[in-house]
């Protein structure tokens, strides 16, 4: 939880500020600083990973790792992970005399340059040159055969080391050819495990320095005046779209709002499918006669129907009052002479 909260507070005071302190004295922080970590008891940590795991990061260059294999810092650089655990008698310097075995010896300096030294023969015969011993005594290269020993005088060799570590084991003794001696001494560097989640690590100059866990959050500072918003970043992808979760229960009714107002009328829908005729209701009770209605304009005659069948004959009606006598019509011809009775 710990560790959570002091990224928290990291990434806001990251947000507000240009510039974070972490550790004691949270308020007093060096101009030129982004990340700046303060404090006599506890210390910084560097990411702990093998080498399996080193080597499948490419990160930034100049970032740095501490490889649990190979005990030691690693820093990427050049597009590859290079250890700091320097090897320091790799760079001792060294110089060397060699007898070339004709005459002449070949001194070697420090910076590799070889310059050869012709011997002069002890007695000028050719036929004792057997050659006892070669030493180097102080400046003098002394060469001593069976005809006695030559001296040579090295004084006018130049060569001048300048002893920079001070804390180390001496490995060899340099005498220059003014007769300076020098103590050539092996560097020393230790990186020791503490078993807290802490290592120490001293260098040449016995100067020590403890690399662990980052200690409780301090007491916040006084916020500082807010800086210039930076610029917006480019919006970041969609993320996945998470699960719907369960309904939840239904909430309380809430109050009826207030009628809105009604909106314009839609247009007329199609004509849905005509729905089957329900079975016959029962006759209501007749309603009350309506007024009569003004009557109608008479139709045109409509066509003679059809000749109806003639109905049976009526019963004999009673008979009618005489009517008034008709003129007289005019004379007949006379008929005819009836036959003789």
């Amino acid at each position: 939880m710990k560790n959570y909260l002091l990224l928290l507070v990291f990434l806001t005071t990251s947000t507000l500020f240009s510039q974070v302190k972490i550790g004691e004295n949270p308020q007093n922080i060096n101009n030129s600083s982004v990340l700046e970590l303060e404090s006599t008891t506890k210390t910084l940590v560097v990411t702990r990973i093998t080498t399996l795991q080193m080597d499948a990061i490419t990160p930034l260059e100049g970032a740095i790792i501490y490889n649990t294999d190979e005990d030691c810092l690693f820093q990427y650089n050049n597009d590859s992970w290079n250890s700091l655990c320097v090897d320091v008698m790799a760079n001792e310097t060294v110089t060397a005399i060699t007898n070339n075995e004709d005459g002449t010896v070949t001194y070697t300096d420090e910076s590799g340059n070889n310059t050869i030294i012709t011997l002069n023969d002890a007695d000028s015969d050719p036929t004792n040159e057997i050659n006892h011993s070669v030493i180097l005594n102080g400046t003098n290269l002394e060469l001593t055969d069976a005809g006695g020993t030559i001296i040579t005088d090295l004084s006018s060799l130049s060569s001048e080391v300048n002893q920079i570590v001070t804390n180390g084991n001496p490995i060899a003794n340099h005498l220059s050819g003014n007769g300076t001696q020098t103590s050539i001494q092996e560097t020393i560097t230790t990186l020791e495990d503490n078993g807290d989640g802490t290592v120490t690590y001293t260098n040449e100059n016995n100067i020590s320095t403890t690399v662990g866990i980052v200690g409780p959050q301090g007491p916040a500072g006084a916020d500082g005046t807010d800086g210039v918003d930076g610029v917006q970043g480019p919006q970041g992808e969609q993320g996945i779209q998470g699960e719907t979760g369960p309904q939840g229960p239904q909430g309380p009714a809430g109050a009826d709002g207030t009628n809105g107002v009604d909106g314009a009328q839609g247009p007329q829908g199609e004509q849905g499918i005509q729905g089957e005729t329900g079975p016959q209701g029962p006759q209501g009770p007749a309603g009350a006669d309506g007024t009569n209605g003004v009557d109608g304009a008479q139709g045109p005659q409509g066509e003679q129907g059809i000749q109806g069948e003639t109905g049976p004959q009526g019963p004999q009606g009673p008979a009618g009052i005489d009517g008034a006598n008709g003129a007289d019509g005019a004379q007949g011809p006379q008929g005819e002479q009836g036959i003789q009775g």
